[in-house]
């Protein structure tokens, strides 16, 4: 029987690692500080207007609270 359920075993536990790559991307404050970053030599190169950027660093400055937020929540847990 073991055997049988092998495949859908693994194939969760795929499925849980893929998520877990994909919650460490979206709450990556490195990666979202670098984006940042990036977006201000952009707005100071020219190759956005004053429109775009504020736009995007409002949505990069949201998600980098929520990415706190959860990377805080997750240390609490884990300890």
């Amino acid at each position: 029987m073991i055997l049988l359920t092998w495949p859908f075993h693994g194939l969760v536990a795929v499925f849980k690692e893929v998520m877990r790559q994909a919650e460490d991307a979206l709450y990556d404050e490195t990666a979202l500080q670098h984006e940042l970053t990036a977006l201000y030599a952009r707005l100071e190169a020219g190759e956005v207007n004053e429109d775009e950027f504020e736009q995007r660093e409002n949505e990069l400055a949201e998600r980098l609270a929520i990415a706190g937020e959860y990377n805080r929540q997750k240390r609490r847990a884990a300890h």
